[in-house]
């Protein structure tokens, strides 16, 4: 887990922006106070800039680095690993997160769903988690619609079933706006649109609204 920093700038912070990444999802929106454009799960790619009114603020999950941003006001230039902030207030703090490693998980595999959703043989070598969530309510997003189902490898009778609720940021599943949470420590595959995911619940994981960056579950779209 990394260690948490947070930084207080009142004027500009300057940031690398890398026109190689300009087509890189970078951050996810966690939240947005007013209308920049854009809003709560949507992804802002490196090179994008946008800009905020006096009164509006966001909150972004930088994928890469782990930075979460707090941002009022001002012009946002998104880069590889933080913000270019013109003209307003920016929070910077690392906060614990496994999203790169998710978001490689997450590319549909070329399997079938009668391969994917399959029981679980227990006596046999549990599988190595593909990455870790630090949040232990978990917040599932994946296009299409339907449900998403959430097994416990490593112990019995623990199984979610999940619908998905269209929103302006895809279909999702918020386990923190349910009161639910998984069980930290657990090692856990998540099984949608024909694949699955498996991942582990850091044993320091607490349930609730903790960063969105740090217990993201993101199904990519089929090709």
């Amino acid at each position: 887990m990394k260690a948490t920093a947070v930084i207080a700038l009142a004027a500009s912070v300057v940031g690398c922006v890398c026109p190689a990444a300009a087509q890189t999802l970078a951050a996810v929106v966690e939240d947005v106070r007013g209308n920049p454009g854009v809003g709560f799960m949507d992804y802002v790619e490196a090179g994008r800039v946008f800009q905020l009114g006096p009164k509006d603020s966001i909150v972004l999950g930088y994928i890469k680095s782990c930075v979460r941003e707090t941002i009022a006001g001002g012009t946002i230039t998104i880069g590889a690993d933080r913000s270019h902030v013109e003209a307003g207030r920016v929070e910077r703090a690392i906060v614990a997160c496994d999203a790169e490693r998710m978001f490689l998980t997450s590319q549909p595999a070329n399997e079938t769903a009668g391969m994917v959703f399959r029981s679980w043989d227990r006596r046999r070598q549990l599988p190595e988690p593909q990455f870790t969530l630090f949040g232990a309510s978990p917040i599932i997003q994946a296009a299409g619609g339907g449900r998403v189902i959430i097994e416990r490898l490593d112990a019995t009778n623990e199984r979610h079933v999940v619908p998905l609720t269209k929103s302006p940021g895809g279909d999702i599943f918020d386990f923190a706006r349910s009161g639910a949470a998984l069980v930290p420590g657990g090692l856990y595959r998540a099984l949608a649109n024909g694949h699955e995911m498996i991942f582990k619940v850091a044993a320091s994981a607490k349930p609730g609204h903790t960063p969105v960056v740090g217990r993201l579950i993101r199904f990519a779209p089929a090709n």
